[in-house]
């Protein structure tokens, strides 16, 4: 049985998912570059936060 309050259902929720997917190879790397930045972030912030740890008892 299908549900009518299933969103894949409803015409302008299939319209937000086709304008939120990537087109192209420019989504493409764009979507690599959001991969990229947000991996530095995550080693810039493990980097400072250890700095913070390990100077906290000296």
């Amino acid at each position: 049985m299908s549900d009518p309050h299933d969103p894949r259902h409803n015409p302008a929720w299939q319209a937000r998912t086709r304008q939120a997917r990537p087109q192209g190879l420019l989504g493409s790397l764009k979507m690599l570059l959001a991969w990229l930045l947000f991996g530095a972030m995550m080693i810039v912030a493990m980097v400072w936060g250890s700095s913070f740890c390990c100077s906290a008892g000296r």
